[in-house]
């Protein structure tokens, strides 16, 4: 407090302020959620991404602890969210994992179940043909020996009955878990959403593409420009159609047997260009936002004005997946600083140049 005159005092405010070890762990903290959630299908990634980038910009520009606090607790809370998410997306893998393994173990406890109960019967039959030679007359020897024959032939011919069709059914659970199997591997392959491949997808199809080092091919990595005010302002169903409608162009403007579409998270997009040099992905990125003013045109309930922004690289000898998009994501965002609605690409530096 200071005297402002005498008997009265006046109280002035106490400027509070993070510790710059504080701030520094904060940063740290922020970027370790950013990199999980990554791992993860998240469908808000974008929105978390901007978020934990507006409270790291507040730490490094030294910003009170009281403008701090806003910024951090929708951080947290949208990180609480993505974990929950997270959680639930876990327990659904797990419990369908649970149960195509508890189908096979049904199917073969029954097989063994029933072989248990046949090795029961013809040892019971075995007990009592030793019990009739021991103890019986001649003539009842025979007339017990006859029935209790036919009774191990009933038996053996009821087994062999029921192993087929434990056989037939065993061979029917087997089919429905392939299909189960199959169906679950292709819907992991396509982006329920959009109708594109998948992150999964995307990376397994890029690994496999530079398995052969002569294989020529670009990639474009492509964002939705301004996505998170279309979210804000109209609301996440129609951003759903936006990134359906995205992808829908996508597929469109791409070549059907020569380019791989994906949908990286959020409102990114990848694209796999087969033998197109780095100079010529304008003219696929053309096609693309060609193919989405189409639509839009066509639409009976058109979708809200977009525009589309581009980051491309070439893959070269040495490329691993990280540095191949790292290239193109640092190209993307170029495009974004110089205005949006464009295409950068970005070329791999020569040893001369590093």
């Amino acid at each position: 407090m200071s005297i402002s005159r005498i008997g009265e005092y006046r109280k002035e405010p106490v400027e509070m302020s993070l510790a710059p070890a504080t701030r520094a762990s904060v940063v740290a903290v922020l970027k370790g959620i950013r990199d999980l959630v990554e791992a993860f299908d998240y469908p808000t990634l974008p929105a978390l991404g901007q978020e934990i980038a507006q409270c790291q910009a507040l730490l490094e520009s030294n910003a009170d602890a009281a403008d701090l606090e806003s910024a951090i607790t929708n951080c947290m809370e949208s990180s609480r969210r993505a974990t929950t998410h997270i959680i639930a997306q876990r327990a659904a893998e797990q419990q369908e994992a649970a149960g195509l393994v508890a189908a096979v173990r049904e199917a073969v406890a029954t097989v063994s179940a029933d072989t248990t109960a046949f090795r029961v019967d013809v040892q019971r039959s075995t007990e009592r043909f030793e019990e009739i030679a021991n103890d019986s007359p001649v003539l009842e020897l025979q007339a017990r020996l006859r029935a209790e024959v036919h009774v191990l032939k009933t038996t053996v011919t009821r087994n062999q009955t029921a192993s087929r069709k434990n056989s037939e059914a065993l061979n029917q659970r087997i089919a429905s878990l392939e299909v189960q199997l199959h169906t679950a591997r292709r819907e992991s392959d396509v982006d329920a959403l959009t109708g594109v491949g998948s992150r999964g997808a995307f990376d397994k199809a890029c690994q496999e593409w530079m398995k052969n080092g002569l294989r020529r091919f670009s990639l474009l990595m492509v964002d939705v420009d301004d996505f998170k005010d279309i979210n804000d302002t109209q609301g996440h169903l129609e951003g759903d159609r936006v990134l359906a409608a995205v992808g829908s162009a996508l597929k469109r403007g791409a070549r059907s047997n020569q380019d791989f579409v994906a949908r990286i998270g959020g409102d990114e997009f990848a694209i796999l260009a087969q033998d197109v040099p780095l100079a010529a992905t304008d003219g696929l990125f053309v096609r693309i936002v060609s193919a989405l003013d189409s639509q839009h045109k066509d639409e009976d309930s058109p979708i809200p004005p977009l525009t589309l922004s581009c980051g491309a690289a070439e893959y070269s000898a040495g490329d691993t997946m990280r540095s191949l998009m790292q290239r193109a994501d640092e190209a993307l965002y170029e495009a974004k600083r110089r205005g949006k609605h464009r295409v950068v690409t970005k070329a791999k530096p020569f040893l001369r140049d590093l």
